[in-house]
């Protein structure tokens, strides 16, 4: 799972202003439909204000990739209800109405608008409520224009149409959205944050869970030698950069049925599927050499830092706790030997 950086957020997803550019594009759509209809009519002061709306939509469009983005949804949000407003009550009246989209804009304010920002998502729809009252209830205003009746019949099923349209979408939106939210936090509580792993809680639950057949697997335990000696040379940031750079390789060492996670701190795990003991233990002979020829680059220093890895070998059992437990005991023998080596347990 990759995590998307917004303008606003870093690890956070903001669906909403992704959302609010559509819906500006959208409106900008309609509002050219509309311009050419009332162009044809003839009704000319509603094509000089649906300019002046689309020329602001366009501006509102363009600073919504700024960090103003958030402000820019609930200004599009209400110049889109003053625009309704305008065009049901003082230019063609509430009989074509037009003022029923404001219902639709009221759950589109809970999905375009971030989650995070409760009360302008109470201001829109207490907005929109009070438009929609109003233009059911005014007498002021007698409409400017008088639209005949074929032409009325056509454009309230139009709107009828397009607002059960905007009703159904905007709560479609909102159940993806709390979908993929979903999967988000799944991910993020299965995976390690800085190497982009599995972490230890996910890989035993992956151990435990699989139906694995009589097949024989194995477990690799990897720790990184001398790790601390790369904090203090180097700083944290590079040695994160090694733990990074170590969690790459054994991602292009995996087979497809492998599975790598970081345990915590600089130990890995990797579960090699339908691997002999004599084969695990030449392929972690292979990552082992490759660890150690291939240096972590990195903009911090010039200079490139070299690491080698102590690796422990065990065969895999439904006891996980134990296959575990011995591929740590060989990989302390690994260390006490001399590092930068493989050890099987037997």
């Amino acid at each position: 799972m990759s995590l998307k950086r917004d303008v606003l957020t870093i690890n956070e997803a903001d669906y909403g202003i992704q959302a609010s550019r559509i819906f500006s594009l959208v409106l900008l759509c309609i509002n050219a439909v509309f311009v050419s209809y009332f162009f044809y009519q003839e009704y000319y002061y509603i094509v000089l204000m649906d300019i002046i709306f689309i020329a602001i939509f366009i501006t509102l469009y363009t600073l919504s990739f700024t960090v103003y983005a958030h402000l820019i949804k609930e200004l599009l949000m209400v110049l889109s209800l003053l625009q309704i407003l305008l065009l049901s009550v003082v230019f063609i009246g509430s009989d074509s109405g037009m003022h029923l989209y404001t219902i639709g804009m009221i759950p589109a304010t809970y999905i375009f608008v971030s989650r995070r920002q409760i009360w302008p998502r109470i201001r829109m729809a207490v907005l929109c409520t009070l438009g929609l009252v109003f233009a059911e209830t005014q007498t002021i205003f007698s409409p400017i224009y008088t639209v005949p009746a074929p032409e009325l019949m056509v454009i309230k099923t139009t709107v009828i149409i397009s607002l059960c349209s905007i009703v159904f979408g905007s709560f479609l939106l909102f159940f993806n959205y709390i979908k993929a939210t979903n999967m988000q936090l799944r991910c993020l509580s299965e995976m390690d944050e800085l190497t982009q792993v599995a972490n230890r809680r996910a890989f035993l639950t992956q151990l435990k869970s699989d139906k694995l057949n009589s097949t024989e697997h194995c477990i690799l335990l990897l720790d990184i030698d001398h790790f601390k000696l790369i904090n203090d040379q180097f700083g944290h940031a590079c040695g994160d950069e090694v733990l990074k750079h170590i969690s790459t390789l054994m991602r292009s060492f995996c087979e497809p049925r492998d599975k790598v996670a970081r345990l915590g701190g600089e130990e890995f795990a990797l579960f090699l599927h339908a691997t002999t003991i004599e084969t695990a233990h030449t392929r972690a002979e292979q990552l082992c050499r490759k660890i150690e020829i291939t240096p972590t680059k990195t903009l911090i220093t010039p200079k490139p830092i070299f690491c080698t890895v102590s690796i422990g070998v065990s065969r895999f059992t439904q006891d996980v706790k134990t296959s575990l437990s011995n591929a740590d005991k060989a990989m302390y023998l690994a260390k006490m030997q001399g590092r930068n080596q493989v050890v099987c347990f037997t």
